[in-house]
């Protein structure tokens, strides 16, 4: 059985999910309202808001930086270092930081933004690893 997690105001907490690239975080996915008004939205791990889309609308009004965003960030980039490429889902509740899933091919490699330039911007940081030639 697993422990049903609950954010702040008593809801499904928000999903933060970390693009690790070779170890470090390049971009932080954040889904909200996972059970009625689905927004999200994307950052760069300084908060800065991203102007590209994954198909849901953004949060109006925007989300507030997470308090737990720092030891967050150093979690998922500890959970991806040695991998070349790894989302890592995380949970950010007031008392800790829950690991949700890890991921190397998130919606199964299926999943482009808006506008199309953002699909080769999340890639630039990645270097194909000589095992994979």
């Amino acid at each position: 059985m697993e422990e049903l997690l609950r954010g702040p105001d008593g809801a499904v907490p928000d999903d933060l999910k970390f693009f690790v690239v070779h170890g470090r975080c390049h971009w932080v996915q954040v889904d909200s309202g996972r059970f009625g008004h689905r927004t999200q939205d994307f950052h760069r791990p300084d908060w800065e808001h991203l102007p590209l889309s994954g198909g849901p609308p953004w949060a109006d009004p925007p989300h507030p930086r997470p308090e737990r965003l720092d030891e967050a960030l150093a979690l998922a980039e500890r959970l991806g270092e040695g991998t070349d490429f790894v989302r890592v889902d995380l949970y950010a509740l007031p008392d800790r930081v829950v690991v949700g899933e890890l991921t190397n091919y998130p919606a199964g490699g299926d999943s482009p933004f808006h506008p199309e330039s953002w699909n080769a911007a999340f890639g630039e940081a990645w270097t194909v690893p000589r095992r994979y030639r």
